[in-house]
Protein backbone atom coordinates (compact mmCIF):
# COMPACT_ATOMS: atom_id res chain seq x y z
CA UNK A 1 0.00 0.00 0.00
CA UNK A 2 2.85 2.39 1.27
CA UNK A 3 4.54 1.67 -2.87
CA UNK A 4 1.32 2.83 -4.33
CA UNK A 5 0.94 6.02 -2.36
CA UNK A 6 4.20 6.85 -3.06
CA UNK A 7 4.11 5.77 -6.83
CA UNK A 8 0.53 8.57 -7.08
CA UNK A 9 2.75 10.93 -5.04
CA UNK A 10 5.66 11.13 -7.45
CA UNK A 11 3.76 10.83 -10.77
CA UNK A 12 1.34 14.34 -9.18
CA UNK A 13 4.75 15.75 -8.21
CA UNK A 14 6.01 15.13 -11.86
CA UNK A 15 3.04 16.69 -13.13
CA UNK A 16 3.01 19.63 -11.13
CA UNK A 17 6.83 20.31 -12.25
CA UNK A 18 5.77 20.02 -16.34
CA UNK A 19 2.84 22.41 -15.63
CA UNK A 20 4.83 24.88 -13.76
CA UNK A 21 7.41 24.81 -16.61
CA UNK A 22 5.48 25.22 -19.31
CA UNK A 23 3.46 27.76 -17.67
CA UNK A 24 7.18 29.78 -17.43
CA UNK A 25 8.57 28.21 -20.77
CA UNK A 26 8.81 30.65 -23.90
CA UNK A 27 9.98 29.70 -26.96
CA UNK A 28 11.63 31.72 -29.14
CA UNK A 29 14.08 31.69 -32.52
CA UNK A 30 17.71 32.92 -32.84
CA UNK A 31 19.83 33.65 -35.92
CA UNK A 32 23.51 34.21 -35.92
CA UNK A 33 25.23 36.18 -38.77
CA UNK A 34 28.30 34.14 -40.07
CA UNK A 35 29.13 36.36 -42.84
CA UNK A 36 29.37 35.62 -46.55
CA UNK A 37 28.70 31.73 -47.41
CA UNK A 38 31.10 29.59 -49.19
CA UNK A 39 28.75 29.91 -52.31
CA UNK A 40 28.69 34.01 -52.17
CA UNK A 41 32.73 34.19 -51.54
CA UNK A 42 32.89 32.24 -54.99
CA UNK A 43 30.68 33.46 -56.54
CA UNK A 44 30.84 37.61 -56.04
CA UNK A 45 27.46 37.71 -58.56
CA UNK A 46 25.76 35.16 -56.02
CA UNK A 47 23.07 37.99 -55.37
CA UNK A 48 22.17 38.98 -58.96
CA UNK A 49 21.74 35.51 -59.80
CA UNK A 50 19.64 34.87 -57.00
CA UNK A 51 17.29 38.28 -57.86
CA UNK A 52 16.88 36.84 -61.30
CA UNK A 53 15.87 33.67 -60.63
CA UNK A 54 13.35 35.09 -57.75
CA UNK A 55 11.83 37.23 -60.50
CA UNK A 56 10.67 33.40 -62.02
CA UNK A 57 13.68 32.97 -64.63
CA UNK A 58 16.34 29.97 -65.05
CA UNK A 59 20.42 31.86 -64.46
CA UNK A 60 22.80 29.47 -64.02
CA UNK A 61 26.50 30.21 -63.35
CA UNK A 62 30.31 29.68 -63.64
CA UNK A 63 33.82 29.92 -63.62
CA UNK A 64 34.81 29.21 -67.06
CA UNK A 65 33.12 29.88 -70.43
CA UNK A 66 33.74 26.15 -71.04
CA UNK A 67 32.07 24.71 -68.02
CA UNK A 68 28.83 26.51 -68.76
CA UNK A 69 28.23 24.45 -71.84
CA UNK A 70 26.70 25.26 -75.17
CA UNK A 71 25.74 29.13 -75.64
CA UNK A 72 22.50 28.48 -77.73
CA UNK A 73 21.04 27.06 -74.44
CA UNK A 74 21.11 30.67 -73.23
CA UNK A 75 19.65 34.10 -74.26
CA UNK A 76 21.95 36.28 -72.38
CA UNK A 77 25.55 35.95 -71.49
CA UNK A 78 27.09 37.92 -68.96
CA UNK A 79 31.11 37.75 -68.44
CA UNK A 80 32.72 39.70 -66.36
CA UNK A 81 35.79 40.04 -67.97
CA UNK A 82 36.89 40.29 -71.27
CA UNK A 83 39.53 38.84 -71.18
CA UNK A 84 38.52 36.03 -71.10
CA UNK A 85 38.15 35.52 -74.98
CA UNK A 86 41.11 35.05 -75.65
CA UNK A 87 40.85 32.44 -78.80
CA UNK A 88 39.71 32.73 -82.07
CA UNK A 89 37.91 29.90 -82.08
CA UNK A 90 35.99 31.20 -78.89
CA UNK A 91 35.41 34.55 -80.30
CA UNK A 92 33.86 33.16 -83.77
CA UNK A 93 31.33 30.86 -81.57
CA UNK A 94 30.37 34.18 -79.56
CA UNK A 95 29.76 36.43 -82.42
CA UNK A 96 27.93 33.55 -84.40
CA UNK A 97 25.66 33.53 -81.04
CA UNK A 98 24.91 37.29 -80.76
CA UNK A 99 24.40 37.23 -84.47
CA UNK A 100 21.27 34.56 -83.67
CA UNK A 101 19.94 37.04 -81.05
CA UNK A 102 22.05 36.82 -77.96
CA UNK A 103 22.70 39.31 -75.98
CA UNK A 104 26.44 39.80 -74.32
CA UNK A 105 26.94 41.55 -71.75
CA UNK A 106 31.18 41.80 -70.75
CA UNK A 107 33.11 44.34 -68.70
CA UNK A 108 36.34 45.99 -68.69
CA UNK A 109 38.50 44.88 -65.46
CA UNK A 110 41.84 46.75 -66.46
CA UNK A 111 43.91 48.11 -69.22
CA UNK A 112 45.45 45.02 -70.13
CA UNK A 113 42.54 43.41 -71.42
CA UNK A 114 43.07 46.04 -74.69
CA UNK A 115 46.09 43.42 -75.06
CA UNK A 116 44.09 39.39 -74.17
CA UNK A 117 40.74 40.09 -75.43
CA UNK A 118 39.70 39.23 -79.26
CA UNK A 119 36.45 40.74 -78.64
CA UNK A 120 37.59 44.24 -77.81
CA UNK A 121 40.40 43.92 -80.76
CA UNK A 122 37.09 42.98 -82.85
CA UNK A 123 34.95 45.69 -81.60
CA UNK A 124 38.00 48.34 -81.99
CA UNK A 125 37.18 49.02 -78.20
CA UNK A 126 39.96 50.03 -75.59
CA UNK A 127 39.97 50.18 -72.06
CA UNK A 128 42.23 53.47 -70.21
CA UNK A 129 42.94 54.83 -67.60
CA UNK A 130 41.16 58.10 -66.68
CA UNK A 131 42.17 60.88 -64.96
CA UNK A 132 40.57 59.74 -61.87
CA UNK A 133 42.40 60.32 -58.78
CA UNK A 134 41.26 58.26 -55.34
CA UNK A 135 40.42 55.02 -54.30
CA UNK A 136 36.65 54.49 -55.63
CA UNK A 137 34.94 51.98 -53.41
CA UNK A 138 33.75 49.87 -56.46
CA UNK A 139 37.41 49.69 -58.04
CA UNK A 140 38.21 46.28 -56.10
CA UNK A 141 36.03 43.81 -58.08
CA UNK A 142 36.66 41.11 -55.63
CA UNK A 143 37.21 42.31 -52.21
CA UNK A 144 33.39 42.05 -50.18
CA UNK A 145 32.57 44.87 -48.15
CA UNK A 146 32.31 44.79 -44.19
CA UNK A 147 29.64 42.65 -42.80
CA UNK A 148 27.09 45.73 -42.31
CA UNK A 149 26.66 45.90 -45.84
CA UNK A 150 25.16 42.51 -45.29
CA UNK A 151 22.86 42.78 -42.66
CA UNK A 152 21.70 40.11 -40.15
CA UNK A 153 18.94 37.86 -41.10
CA UNK A 154 15.88 38.16 -39.06
CA UNK A 155 14.25 35.47 -37.80
CA UNK A 156 11.30 34.01 -39.10
CA UNK A 157 7.78 34.95 -37.42
CA UNK A 158 4.18 34.50 -37.83
CA UNK A 159 2.58 36.96 -39.68
CA UNK A 160 0.66 38.43 -36.94
CA UNK A 161 3.75 38.87 -35.28
CA UNK A 162 6.36 40.53 -38.01
CA UNK A 163 5.50 44.40 -37.27
CA UNK A 164 5.64 43.85 -33.90
CA UNK A 165 9.09 42.20 -34.11
CA UNK A 166 10.18 44.79 -36.92
CA UNK A 167 8.97 47.72 -34.26
CA UNK A 168 11.32 45.86 -31.60
CA UNK A 169 13.83 45.80 -34.30
CA UNK A 170 14.08 49.20 -34.81
CA UNK A 171 13.82 50.00 -31.06
CA UNK A 172 16.92 47.72 -30.55
CA UNK A 173 19.01 49.35 -33.27
CA UNK A 174 18.04 52.81 -31.77
CA UNK A 175 18.76 52.06 -28.26
CA UNK A 176 22.03 50.31 -29.15
CA UNK A 177 23.14 53.40 -31.57
CA UNK A 178 22.73 51.20 -34.76
CA UNK A 179 21.26 51.61 -37.84
CA UNK A 180 18.97 49.84 -40.26
CA UNK A 181 19.78 48.26 -43.39
CA UNK A 182 18.37 50.96 -45.22
CA UNK A 183 20.14 53.83 -43.34
CA UNK A 184 23.88 51.54 -43.95
CA UNK A 185 22.80 51.61 -47.75
CA UNK A 186 22.05 55.61 -47.58
CA UNK A 187 25.70 56.27 -45.42
CA UNK A 188 27.94 54.45 -48.13
CA UNK A 189 25.79 56.21 -51.29
CA UNK A 190 26.33 59.36 -49.47
CA UNK A 191 30.45 58.72 -49.65
CA UNK A 192 30.10 58.72 -53.15
CA UNK A 193 30.83 62.15 -55.09
CA UNK A 194 28.38 63.20 -57.33
CA UNK A 195 30.76 63.72 -60.03
CA UNK A 196 31.38 60.00 -59.51
CA UNK A 197 28.44 59.01 -61.22
CA UNK A 198 27.13 57.83 -64.61
CA UNK A 199 23.19 58.75 -65.59
CA UNK A 200 21.79 56.12 -68.20
CA UNK A 201 18.13 56.50 -70.12
CA UNK A 202 17.13 53.52 -71.24
CA UNK A 203 13.79 53.82 -73.92
CA UNK A 204 10.64 52.86 -72.89
CA UNK A 205 11.89 53.21 -69.15
CA UNK A 206 10.99 56.09 -66.83
CA UNK A 207 13.29 58.51 -65.55
CA UNK A 208 16.90 58.23 -65.00
CA UNK A 209 19.49 55.21 -63.53
CA UNK A 210 22.30 56.61 -61.47
CA UNK A 211 24.90 54.01 -61.44
CA UNK A 212 28.36 54.12 -59.99
CA UNK A 213 30.75 52.81 -62.47
CA UNK A 214 34.31 52.29 -61.85
CA UNK A 215 35.67 56.06 -62.46
CA UNK A 216 39.62 54.92 -62.74
CA UNK A 217 38.48 53.06 -66.00
CA UNK A 218 37.00 54.51 -69.33
CA UNK A 219 35.80 52.95 -72.71
CA UNK A 220 37.04 54.42 -75.86
CA UNK A 221 35.65 53.34 -79.35
CA UNK A 222 36.08 55.81 -82.87
CA UNK A 223 32.95 56.43 -83.02
CA UNK A 224 32.74 58.72 -79.62
CA UNK A 225 34.48 61.38 -81.41
CA UNK A 226 33.92 60.38 -85.28
CA UNK A 227 30.54 60.86 -86.21
CA UNK A 228 30.62 59.73 -89.71
CA UNK A 229 32.40 56.08 -88.49
CA UNK A 230 30.97 52.72 -89.55
CA UNK A 231 31.12 49.45 -89.44
CA UNK A 232 30.38 46.35 -91.76
CA UNK A 233 29.57 44.62 -88.71
CA UNK A 234 28.25 46.06 -86.58
CA UNK A 235 26.68 49.65 -85.74
CA UNK A 236 26.83 51.76 -82.31
CA UNK A 237 23.42 52.21 -80.49
CA UNK A 238 24.51 54.09 -76.97
CA UNK A 239 27.20 55.11 -74.68
CA UNK A 240 27.42 56.68 -71.54
CA UNK A 241 29.54 57.50 -68.31
CA UNK A 242 30.39 60.31 -65.66
CA UNK A 243 32.59 63.55 -65.88
CA UNK A 244 36.27 61.08 -66.03
CA UNK A 245 35.17 59.15 -69.27
CA UNK A 246 32.62 56.88 -70.73
CA UNK A 247 31.20 53.64 -69.21
CA UNK A 248 28.83 51.99 -70.72
CA UNK A 249 28.28 51.24 -74.25
CA UNK A 250 26.02 49.18 -76.81
CA UNK A 251 26.04 48.05 -80.21
CA UNK A 252 23.81 46.15 -82.38
CA UNK A 253 25.79 43.03 -84.23
CA UNK A 254 23.23 40.91 -86.50
CA UNK A 255 20.05 40.22 -84.55
CA UNK A 256 21.69 40.77 -81.31
CA UNK A 257 23.07 43.27 -78.56
CA UNK A 258 26.52 44.21 -77.07
CA UNK A 259 26.49 45.08 -73.87
CA UNK A 260 30.04 46.69 -72.66
CA UNK A 261 30.67 48.14 -69.20
CA UNK A 262 33.87 49.45 -67.27
CA UNK A 263 33.79 47.26 -64.00
CA UNK A 264 31.70 45.02 -63.05
CA UNK A 265 31.51 45.59 -59.45
CA UNK A 266 28.16 47.39 -60.03
CA UNK A 267 26.88 43.85 -60.42
CA UNK A 268 28.59 42.48 -57.23
CA UNK A 269 26.73 41.34 -53.98
CA UNK A 270 28.24 43.54 -52.02
CA UNK A 271 27.24 46.50 -54.65
CA UNK A 272 23.99 45.61 -56.90
CA UNK A 273 22.15 47.11 -53.79
CA UNK A 274 23.37 50.78 -54.13
CA UNK A 275 21.96 53.29 -56.32
CA UNK A 276 20.37 51.92 -59.44
CA UNK A 277 22.10 48.90 -59.95
CA UNK A 278 19.79 46.23 -59.62
CA UNK A 279 17.23 48.11 -61.34
CA UNK A 280 20.27 48.04 -64.36
CA UNK A 281 20.62 44.29 -64.20
CA UNK A 282 16.80 43.69 -64.64
CA UNK A 283 16.55 45.88 -67.45
CA UNK A 284 19.72 44.62 -69.18
CA UNK A 285 18.98 40.99 -68.11
CA UNK A 286 15.22 41.54 -68.73
CA UNK A 287 13.24 37.41 -68.92
CA UNK A 288 15.96 35.74 -70.19
CA UNK A 289 17.85 32.77 -69.80
CA UNK A 290 20.27 34.13 -67.98
CA UNK A 291 24.93 32.73 -67.73
CA UNK A 292 27.15 34.49 -65.48
CA UNK A 293 30.99 33.93 -66.13
CA UNK A 294 32.65 34.96 -63.26
CA UNK A 295 35.70 33.95 -63.67
CA UNK A 296 38.71 32.31 -65.60
CA UNK A 297 39.20 29.63 -64.10
CA UNK A 298 41.13 26.53 -66.33
CA UNK A 299 38.87 23.52 -66.55
CA UNK A 300 40.16 20.21 -65.96
CA UNK A 301 42.23 18.01 -68.57
CA UNK A 302 39.69 15.42 -67.96
CA UNK A 303 36.27 17.72 -68.56
CA UNK A 304 38.35 19.04 -71.38
CA UNK A 305 38.92 16.25 -73.39
CA UNK A 306 35.34 14.87 -72.76
CA UNK A 307 34.23 17.95 -75.08
CA UNK A 308 36.71 18.27 -77.34
CA UNK A 309 38.33 14.73 -77.41
CA UNK A 310 35.66 12.14 -76.86
CA UNK A 311 36.98 9.97 -79.70
CA UNK A 312 40.62 9.87 -77.66
CA UNK A 313 38.72 8.47 -74.53
CA UNK A 314 36.87 5.49 -76.75
CA UNK A 315 39.44 4.90 -78.26
CA UNK A 316 41.66 4.62 -74.90
CA UNK A 317 38.83 2.71 -73.34
CA UNK A 318 38.62 -0.10 -75.90
CA UNK A 319 42.56 -0.08 -75.47
CA UNK A 320 42.06 -0.98 -72.24
CA UNK A 321 39.44 -3.59 -72.77
CA UNK A 322 41.57 -4.96 -75.11
CA UNK A 323 44.46 -4.78 -72.37
CA UNK A 324 42.61 -6.27 -69.98
CA UNK A 325 41.29 -8.92 -72.14
CA UNK A 326 44.44 -10.27 -72.91
CA UNK A 327 46.23 -10.35 -69.47
CA UNK A 328 43.27 -11.61 -67.85
CA UNK A 329 43.56 -15.16 -65.89
CA UNK A 330 42.67 -18.08 -68.02
CA UNK A 331 41.11 -20.99 -66.87
CA UNK A 332 41.71 -24.73 -67.77
CA UNK A 333 45.28 -27.34 -67.63
CA UNK A 334 47.84 -25.41 -69.23
CA UNK A 335 48.87 -26.30 -72.67
CA UNK A 336 52.54 -27.36 -73.22
CA UNK A 337 54.36 -25.61 -76.36
CA UNK A 338 55.08 -27.81 -79.09
CA UNK A 339 58.74 -28.63 -79.58
CA UNK A 340 59.90 -27.51 -82.73
CA UNK A 341 63.68 -28.93 -82.36
CA UNK A 342 64.02 -32.26 -84.90
CA UNK A 343 65.74 -34.85 -82.57
CA UNK A 344 68.91 -36.99 -84.58
CA UNK A 345 68.60 -40.31 -85.97
CA UNK A 346 70.21 -42.18 -83.13
CA UNK A 347 67.70 -40.71 -80.75
CA UNK A 348 64.76 -41.63 -83.65
CA UNK A 349 66.34 -44.93 -83.64
CA UNK A 350 66.78 -45.34 -79.83
CA UNK A 351 62.35 -43.98 -78.97
CA UNK A 352 61.36 -46.46 -82.29
CA UNK A 353 63.70 -49.59 -80.41
CA UNK A 354 62.01 -48.34 -76.80
CA UNK A 355 58.31 -48.59 -78.69
CA UNK A 356 58.71 -52.00 -79.46
CA UNK A 357 60.29 -53.39 -76.41
CA UNK A 358 57.04 -52.18 -74.37
CA UNK A 359 55.28 -53.87 -76.45
CA UNK A 360 56.60 -57.65 -76.42
CA UNK A 361 58.49 -57.16 -79.87
CA UNK A 362 61.61 -58.84 -79.00
CA UNK A 363 61.91 -61.22 -81.84
CA UNK A 364 61.49 -58.31 -84.48
CA UNK A 365 64.59 -56.26 -83.44
CA UNK A 366 66.72 -59.66 -82.96
CA UNK A 367 65.48 -60.52 -86.78
CA UNK A 368 67.06 -58.51 -88.85
CA UNK A 369 70.67 -59.47 -87.16
CA UNK A 370 69.46 -62.60 -87.97
CA UNK A 371 68.93 -62.42 -91.30
CA UNK A 372 71.97 -60.28 -91.77
CA UNK A 373 73.80 -63.75 -90.76
CA UNK A 374 72.14 -66.14 -92.48
CA UNK A 375 73.40 -64.05 -95.86
CA UNK A 376 76.45 -63.93 -94.59
CA UNK A 377 77.14 -67.36 -93.95
CA UNK A 378 75.75 -68.84 -97.44
CA UNK A 379 78.11 -66.37 -99.20
CA UNK A 380 80.98 -67.44 -97.16
CA UNK A 381 80.57 -70.96 -95.32
CA UNK A 382 80.82 -74.00 -98.07
CA UNK A 383 77.78 -76.11 -97.99
CA UNK A 384 75.90 -73.42 -95.59
CA UNK A 385 73.23 -73.05 -98.63
CA UNK A 386 72.40 -76.84 -99.46
CA UNK A 387 72.90 -77.97 -95.45
CA UNK A 388 69.99 -78.73 -93.52
CA UNK A 389 68.78 -76.36 -90.36
CA UNK A 390 70.78 -78.34 -87.88
CA UNK A 391 73.91 -78.70 -89.95
CA UNK A 392 73.46 -75.18 -90.78
CA UNK A 393 74.13 -74.44 -87.16
CA UNK A 394 77.15 -77.23 -86.64
CA UNK A 395 78.89 -75.04 -89.82
CA UNK A 396 78.59 -71.66 -87.82
CA UNK A 397 79.41 -73.26 -84.36
CA UNK A 398 82.52 -74.50 -86.60
CA UNK A 399 82.93 -71.74 -88.07
CA UNK A 400 82.67 -68.86 -84.69
CA UNK A 401 84.29 -71.24 -82.49
CA UNK A 402 80.92 -71.28 -80.43
CA UNK A 403 79.40 -73.49 -78.88
CA UNK A 404 76.55 -75.48 -80.66
CA UNK A 405 74.35 -74.61 -77.88
CA UNK A 406 75.17 -70.55 -78.16
CA UNK A 407 74.48 -70.79 -81.47
CA UNK A 408 71.58 -72.38 -81.30
CA UNK A 409 69.94 -70.44 -78.61
CA UNK A 410 70.83 -66.91 -80.56
CA UNK A 411 69.41 -68.24 -83.71
CA UNK A 412 66.23 -69.71 -82.96
CA UNK A 413 65.09 -69.07 -79.26
CA UNK A 414 61.29 -67.25 -79.71
CA UNK A 415 61.00 -66.73 -76.03
CA UNK A 416 60.26 -63.87 -73.99
CA UNK A 417 63.62 -62.63 -73.03
CA UNK A 418 64.47 -60.25 -70.10
CA UNK A 419 66.42 -57.21 -70.79
CA UNK A 420 69.56 -58.90 -69.07
CA UNK A 421 69.34 -62.07 -71.76
CA UNK A 422 68.06 -59.66 -74.15
CA UNK A 423 71.54 -57.68 -74.09
CA UNK A 424 73.26 -61.45 -74.08
CA UNK A 425 71.69 -62.42 -77.40
CA UNK A 426 72.47 -58.99 -78.69
CA UNK A 427 76.04 -59.79 -77.78
CA UNK A 428 76.16 -63.20 -78.96
CA UNK A 429 74.58 -62.21 -82.51
CA UNK A 430 76.68 -59.43 -83.30
CA UNK A 431 79.63 -61.67 -82.52
CA UNK A 432 78.68 -64.41 -84.59
CA UNK A 433 78.13 -62.05 -87.29
CA UNK A 434 81.95 -60.16 -86.24
CA UNK A 435 83.38 -63.74 -87.19
CA UNK A 436 81.58 -64.68 -91.06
Amino acid sequence: MNNRWSIVILGLLCALFCAVFFAFFEYYEEEQHLGWGRDAKRNPYLAAQMFHQQRGFQASSSDSLIKLGELANYETLFVDNGGQIISKKRLQQIIQWIDAGGHLIVAAQNTSDNENSRLFDYLELQVVQTNFVGSGFLNSATQFPPDETNPKPQPQVDESHKQAESEKQAASHVQAGGASPQQKVAKREAKVAEKELSTLVFEGVEGELTIHFAPSLGITHPAFTDSNWQSAHYQTLYWAGSRYGVHFFQLEHGSGLVTVVASPGIFQSSNIILFDHSYLWQILVNQDDLGIIYGVNMPSLWSMLIIYMPELLSALLVLTIAWVWHKRQRFGPLINDAVTVRRSSAEHIAASAAYIWRGDWQQRLLQPVRDDIQQRAERRVTGYDTADPAQQLLLLATATELTLSSVQHAMHNREKLSEEHFLRSVRLLQRIRDKL
